[in-house]
């Protein structure tokens, strides 16, 4: 059979191609033509962390504060200063009232409204629910970002969490976590992924 792209037929009648050489691919130029072999183009995964949260916790939160969830923070040595950081995890927190959280990179809000907010906080996931029946529920806060930190040094990303008062929030489970089929536990991770470039728009 004719037309087969070398070294796949080499025994028959198709085009044989040079070999490729490391980070390249086959790829074709337009109907008709001849493919060949081109660098690969997009980024790739340097490295992937994760912190993983299985057990029960707390914390104590004061009112419209920005406090650290207890566990949910990760270091992480960029091999390029022009790497992108990859953030998602999953923050699983039992309350009963106005919550939120944020993503610090150090001391400093990623993934956050650039607007003017007044004084709402920004937060990178919100929750405006708050009703008697919130106590049975983990709220599972889903964050994902990408951020752009341009160094080579160490580098620790956390979650931190804002409520409207003061009081307790757990980590894992529901704000009334009583021993029954009707209840729930939960996970909490935290996931940095090394990205050799990534476009942002």
């Amino acid at each position: 059979m004719s037309g087969i792209v070398g070294g796949l037929n080499k025994r028959g009648s198709g085009l044989i191609l040079s070999s490729a050489t490391d980070g390249q691919v086959l790829t074709a130029t337009g109907a008709g033509m001849s493919a060949g072999f081109e660098a690969a183009e997009g980024g790739t995964i340097s490295q992937v962390l994760q912190k993983q949260l299985t057990e029960v916790g707390s914390f104590s939160v004061s009112t419209h504060t920005w406090t650290d969830v207890t566990g949910a923070s990760l270091a992480i040595t960029p091999s390029s200063a022009s790497s992108k950081i990859l953030i998602t995890g999953n923050i699983g927190l039992g309350h009963n009232g106005y919550g939120g959280v944020r993503i610090l990179r150090g001391s400093t809000a990623v993934g956050v409204p650039t607007d003017s907010i007044g004084d709402r906080p920004g937060c990178n996931v919100g929750s405006l629910i708050s009703d008697s029946g919130s106590s049975y529920e983990i709220f599972t806060y889903p964050i994902h970002w990408i951020d752009s930190p341009a160094t080579t040094s160490a580098t620790t990303y956390k979650v931190q969490f804002h409520y409207h008062t003061g009081t307790t929030i757990y980590i894992n489970r529901e704000n009334s976590d009583s021993d029954h089929g009707n209840r729930t536990r939960a996970v909490t991770t935290l996931t940095l992924t090394e990205l050799s470039s990534a476009t942002i728009s």
